[in-house]
């Protein structure tokens, strides 16, 4: 297959992935945006699927994968798994960004708060 797809991606430890395969060097595959789905099944016995961004805590959006790792790849998706993966992947970078800015925004109000009391540095006793 040449690169530059979507895949779904059946991992050896058996996490399936959803994600774009965008380079295979032959031993490894460059996936961007990998999001792992996972199967839940609630009282009443209804399925349905969710997802998760793969790897959380990493700066980049492109991870490489050994080719060993990876049982099957599955490249015939249907056009509306491409836009829901496209469309979670906008929305969860956006609420990613929002919840920044609002961390952002909380410590500029506990600094202005803490100026407004004239409350001095940490070494600093009040009697």
């Amino acid at each position: 297959m040449p690169a530059g797809y979507y895949g779904l991606v059946k991992l050896m430890n058996g996490e399936e992935l959803l994600t774009r395969v965008v380079e295979d060097d032959g031993e490894y595959l460059l996936f961007e945006d990998p999001v792992i789905m996972y199967r839940s099944i609630s009282p009443n016995g209804m399925t349905w699927i969710q997802c998760s961004h793969w790897l959380l805590f990493n700066k980049t959006n492109l991870i490489t994968v050994h080719k060993s790792k990876v049982i099957a790849i599955a490249d015939d998706l249907h056009e509306n798994i491409i836009s829901n993966y496209e469309r979670f992947l906008k929305e969860g970078y956006t609420e990613m960004d929002a919840q920044n800015e609002d961390i952002a925004e909380q410590r500029k109000r506990t600094k202005r708060m803490v100026e407004a009391l004239g409350v001095g540095d940490a070494n600093t006793t009040y009697h």
